[in-house]
């Protein structure tokens, strides 16, 4: 019985993670397109295209950051630190983010 509470919360929270990687892919994306869109046309990006695209460069920094972090020895407890100290605003990507703030 403790065995299937534990499994249904691994697998949602697996799913939560899976579908966080894929808005920041898509969001990744975006900006990519509003780059390669202005260059081709020869046109500047606007203020509001520069600070978004440099928030979507924070935020591919900050998932290679915890990737990182997540695989090396001893990191499972410094996310688990990280989460206990109220640190996730820092270090997690914006679309990890929102999920936290729904649960």
């Amino acid at each position: 019985m403790m065995v299937t509470k534990y499994y249904e919360l691994l697998k949602k929270k697996s799913n939560e993670f899976l579908s966080s990687l894929e808005q920041e892919k898509e969001e990744t994306k975006q900006a990519f397109m509003m780059v390669v869109n202005a260059h081709k046309n020869g046109v500047d990006l606007t203020t509001e295209e520069k600070e978004a695209i440099g928030e979507q460069m924070k935020d591919v920094f900050k998932t290679i950051g915890i990737v990182g972090i997540a695989l090396l020895p001893g990191g499972s407890i410094f996310l688990i630190l990280m989460n206990f100290l109220k640190l996730n605003k820092y270090v997690l990507p914006s679309s990890f983010q929102e999920k936290e703030k729904i649960n």
